[in-house]
């Protein structure tokens, strides 16, 4: 019940819409705690446009809409940057430390490309 002295009892629920983007919390009813009576209900079909602008803000944030396709759309988008963080150390640490594929360092690699380069140049 309400945590405040003459507080209100809300209650929140969803009313018949085609809007799949409308949460299921939306629209409400609030009731005066003592009393039983109605204060105020609240019903998105009728609300003013930005306050159905920032309604649809939870489901697309939690992805709650349009099933299971969805909620795997939503769950790679935020593994993403975090795959993306790990995958760049790791390259990032590779090209730090100088190794290449075959263990070589960067050093010893050019040397032998510079040193075919010379051959040819003497073989012809």
């Amino acid at each position: 019940m309400p945590q405040v002295p003459n507080g209100s009892v809300l209650l929140g629920g969803n009313v018949p819409t085609d809007n799949p983007l409308r949460s299921a919390y939306g629209s409400n009813a609030m009731f005066d705690a003592r009393s039983g009576a109605l204060r105020g209900v609240v019903d998105m079909r009728n609300a003013a446009s930005l306050t159905q602008v920032i309604e649809i803000f939870g489901p697309l944030h939690f992805g709650t809409f349009g099933g299971w396709p969805i909620n795997v759309l939503w769950c790679v988008d935020g593994l993403a940057p975090g795959l993306l963080a790990i995958s760049g150390s790791l390259i990032g640490g590779e090209s730090a430390s100088g190794s290449t594929r075959l263990g070589e360092t960067r050093s010893k690699r050019g040397t032998r490309f510079r040193a075919r380069a010379v051959a040819r140049r003497l073989i012809r």
